[in-house]
This record gives structure tokens, sequence and C-alpha cells, in this order.
């Protein structure tokens, strides 16, 4: 419960609002954790569907998981400019989202907007999210690992 203003609660724009932060901060985990709490929102909302969710969602892991596997391994591996954009793309995305409900004006299209800033994010996420998985395997077979 809690306030609310067309539907739209007041935690949904503080949640809006540390995900811009976490970001714009470089606040990797945070802004993930963040986005991941979003996306599972937006498919309660039934605003995204559930695929979308669920391969973002799975990209976050495996980079995650293979980032903590890599460090172990004393592979580094750089984060390439696509996953950035990436980033930004989801998080105005999952914002027009949120927002949609009478927060921001219909005028500007807010669910159309973040839809395709989504499909958008999903494309480079499933692109970068690719480039890393690769580049983890290079580095480790180059090391026989």
């Amino acid at each position: 419960t809690g306030l609310n203003v067309n539907g739209i609660s007041l935690g949904t724009v503080t949640w809006a609002v540390k995900l811009v932060v976490a970001t714009l901060v470089g606040n990797a985990t945070g802004a993930n954790v963040v986005t991941i709490s979003g996306l599972i929102l937006l498919v309660q909302f039934e605003r995204v569907a559930a695929i979308v969710a669920i391969l973002i969602i799975a990209r976050e892991v495996a980079v995650t998981g293979v980032r903590a596997i890599a460090a172990a391994q004393g592979i580094i591996i750089e984060a390439e400019t696509t996953g950035k954009y990436k980033m930004v793309i989801q998080v105005v995305a999952i914002v027009f989202l949120l927002l949609e409900n009478g927060v921001l004006p219909a005028s500007w299209h807010p669910h159309e907007i973040g839809t395709a800033l989504l499909y958008v994010a999903l494309a480079l996420a499933l692109y970068s999210g690719n480039r890393y998985l690769w580049s983890f395997w290079q580095q480790s077979s180059t090391k026989g690992l």
C-alpha cells in the first residue's frame, strides 16, 4: 500500500530514482539488482513479456557468473561500450514503462517508447553478453584452463 498516484506507488518512483543514480555513479552490481527487480515488476504489471525479462535476466546472471570465474582465474575481461549502452537504454526503457500509468503524459507514448527501447536493450544484451562469453572462452583457452 502506501502513497499511490494514478496506480503508481511512491516506491516505484523511488525505485526509478535509485536505478538512475546507480547507473550514473557506475555501480554495476546495484544497477543490475535494481534492473532485475524492475523487470520482474514490469512482468507483474503486464507491461513486459516474460520472455524478454527472462532473456535479459539470464544474460545478467551469466555475465556476472563468468566475471566471478574469470576473476578467480586471474582473467580480466574489460566491459565493452556495447554493454554500457545496453544498461543506459535499459534503464531509460524501464523508467518509461514504470512511469507510463499517468506519471508521464500519454502524449509522450511512454509504453511504446519504453517497449521499443527495451527491445533495443535486449538485442544489445544478447550481443554484448555473447561477446563477453567469447572473450572469456578465448582468454581461458589461451591460459590452458
